[in-house]
């Protein structure tokens, strides 16, 4: 089988979005390649990004009559190509699960030779159902307190303001902001102002088809807290019931979702492998 390989642009998205799903949005930062064979049937596709000075594959798919053909290894070998001819030597990465649904994407990660795994960690996954049943979702802002509001609803100068204070002292980096704000959810993204101080932060960002990723979450008090949870749950319980959302422990406050607020939420095992 020939296989030909095809950058995606504006004018033939719409031909490979049996490959790519709607959410994955085209913008500066983010190059996609297609596969296609000599009678132009599309055979799958592979997208990434370049952001803090590495390449991160963030999507991979091939077509179930396709696959164990060498396409999926040949489209990750294209990415590799695209990074070499642009002179610099920038790591490429892709990050998967270990999971009983997943296993033939980790095998066919694991099979590639030019893969090295260099970090693993765990990952939550919990539901609009989990989130909503918290008990600390149920607490209600007193008469006259404050309560969380949409972050984007803020002027972009305040929302600047608040990246740069929790890159300075928590570690969140936001690199494009466009691209970032393209990948927020605006009504799950809030923030708790009091005497016009940042007292806590959620951002939520869209990763599948009713899948999202609790990107980061700041909080000075269980309070500030429990008023960024409750309103997220009222928005998920309104419009994304059947959402599945996932997290890492990287903050004392992800910590805290995983080991109190959610301590049966499902984990599985992610592997970072470099190439």
């Amino acid at each position: 089988m020939t296989i030909d390989y095809v950058l995606i642009n504006k004018e033939n998205r719409d031909q490979f979005l049996c490959v790519f799903p709607a959410f994955l949005k085209a913008n500066g930062n983010r190059v996609s390649l297609g596969a296609v064979n000599e009678d132009g049937e599309i055979l799958g596709g592979i997208s990434f990004t370049f952001a803090n000075f590495r390449y991160d594959i963030d999507w991979l798919y091939v077509e179930e009559a396709a696959r164990r053909q060498g396409v999926g290894a040949g489209l990750v070998r294209q990415v590799i190509k695209f990074a070499n001819n642009t002179g610099e030597i920038y790591p490429i990465a892709c990050r998967f699960d270990v999971s009983d649904t997943d296993k033939e994407l980790h095998s066919f990660f694991i099979s590639l030779d030019e893969m090295e795994v260099d970090y693993s960690h765990e990952r939550y996954f919990i539901t609009t159902k989990d989130v909503v049943a918290s008990k600390l979702t149920k607490m209600e802002p007193k008469k006259g307190s404050v309560g969380a509001e949409a972050f984007f609803d803020k002027p972009k100068g305040f929302q600047e303001n608040v990246l740069r204070f929790l890159e300075k002292n928590h570690d969140y980096s936001v690199f494009d902001y466009d691209e970032w704000k393209d990948e927020c959810v605006p009504e799950l993204c809030k923030c708790v102002i009091s005497h016009n101080e940042l007292v806590g932060s959620i951002f939520i960002l869209q990763t599948g088809e009713n899948k999202f990723d609790i990107s980061f979450v700041y909080s000075r008090n269980p309070k500030a807290l429990a008023l960024l949870l409750g309103s997220v749950a009222k928005e998920l319980e309104e419009k994304y019931p059947d959402a599945e959302l996932s997290y890492e422990t990287v903050s004392s406050e992800s910590e805290v979702l995983s080991e109190h607020l959610f301590s049966h939420a499902r984990s599985e095992h992610i592997y970072e492998a470099v190439y």
